[in-house]
């Protein structure tokens, strides 16, 4: 019997450290395919950044000569280098463009790129450099110099690697002056259409000017966009005529920007041509699902016809695709007012002011959506916010004047 015991325990044994062989022959298994995974993500993950960084122009901004009394008051290379982006970064912030394809960077900058690739000893930017190299893709690189030619006159010097520069003076207490019109030149020289842009509201006849600069000059990839801004710009002055000319002519170059349809629908609306215009806002929801803008403006033609219930309808699509415009919600509020849904109609000011709680506007027709409810309070409140903000509004009259009507029910 004893015999027997052993022999069952060394069987035992035998399956014992088998079946842990196999466990440990599975976790290895299993580590392998977890390593090949991430392996493979890395290497996912590294195409898509080069790819997309392809997809970018890239301009370097070198830090500057200065003179010994720029970097005695601080003013060093790094800062007037820095100061220069900094003007940049202003002009393209105001553009409101999407079009956006160069980077500007400042040289000195550690870039994330540098960081090596283990085991392969290269970094992510020497292979993006290599590829930008080999598709034609090169870096813009700007220098410049200042130079002061006696106690108060600056002398400022713009490069742009491989073109002609430019030179400003003025004053030392206008650096700033002569590194925002050197900041206008750089955005000319490289992509004039986002200065022609952030001219738009600023200064109608600089952004004509710009326009025409942009079509007779490279690249010409920016057509269609100078020809659609150029509507726009004409759409601002009144010339709706003109406006619907250049959007065609956008669209003649890619007839797929929902953009261009949707500015062509916002005009044809100002005109009342109310069936013409919903043809173009329905193209663009065709060519861009996600244009909750298109919605918008769908629905005011909607709310000028009284059709309020197909208004809200098209204001809820619209908010459903982009829930962060203050405008939509008050816009649904004022066709939900007119619907006499008016518990619905406070709830869409109320989100409305959320996204814009100095807004006059939106606090007077709270308070009416209050008052046609009985909650006479509540509207007080609301007319009162209202005439605070902007005491000198044109709503001034009605607002007192609800006010009064409130108060003397007390």
């Amino acid at each position: 019997m004893r015999k027997k015991s052993n022999k069952n325990l060394t069987k035992h044994n035998f399956f014992k450290y088998r079946t842990i062989a196999g466990y440990g022959e599975l976790l290895k298994a299993i580590r392998t395919v977890i390593i090949n995974i991430l392996i493979l993500s890395v290497i996912i993950f590294l195409c898509i950044f080069i790819y997309n960084d392809l997809n970018i122009e890239k301009v370097i901004i070198e830090e500057f000569d200065v003179p010994n009394k720029f970097q005695e008051i601080g003013l060093s290379g790094r800062v007037v280098s820095k100061k220069l982006l900094d003007k940049l970064t202003n002009i393209r912030q105001n553009a409101t463009s999407s079009v956006l394809s160069y980077d500007f960077q400042a040289s000195w900058i550690e870039s994330p790129q540098k960081v090596e690739i283990p085991s392969v000893g290269l970094s992510v930017q020497s292979i993006n450099n290599f590829l930008r190299d080999f598709l034609g893709k090169g870096t813009i690189h700007v220098l410049g110099e200042v130079v002061m030619n006696d106690r108060d006159h600056t002398s400022l010097t713009i490069r742009i690697h491989g073109q002609n520069e430019i030179s400003l003076s003025g004053r030392f207490s206008e650096l700033d002056s002569l590194l925002f019109e050197a900041a206008k030149y750089l955005q000319l020289r490289i992509q004039p259409y986002i200065l022609a842009y952030y001219f738009l509201s600023t200064n109608p006849e600089e952004c004509l000017n710009t326009i025409k600069y942009c079509l007779l000059n490279d690249p010409e990839n920016d057509d269609p966009w100078v020809y659609n801004l150029w509507g726009i710009l004409l759409s601002n002055q009144g010339n709706y005529e003109e406006a619907i000319v250049k959007y065609q002519k956008s669209i003649n170059f890619n007839p797929r920007d929902a953009r261009v349809f949707f500015n062509w629908g916002s005009v044809l609306s100002k005109q009342i041509k109310y069936d013409e215009a919903i043809d173009k806002f329905k193209i663009a929801i065709k060519l861009d699902p996600k244009f909750s803008e298109a919605y918008n403006n769908w629905g005011n033609i909607l709310y000028r016809k009284k059709n309020y219930d197909q208004a809200i309808e098209k204001y809820r699509s619209a908010i459903e695709r982009n829930p962060k415009i203050s405008t939509i919600h008050f816009n649904l509020g004022k066709a939900l007012y007119n619907s006499a849904l008016y518990d619905q109609a406070v709830v869409s000011y109320n989100n409305a002011l959320e996204l814009e709680p100095e807004n006059p506007g939106i606090y007077f027709d709270l308070g009416c959506a209050f008052e046609a409810l009985g909650s006479h309070n509540k509207a007080l409140d609301q007319f009162i916010k209202s005439l605070n903000l902007n005491p000198d509004s044109l709503l001034q009259i009605s607002i007192q004047e609800q006010i009064k009507s409130i108060q003397s029910n007390k």
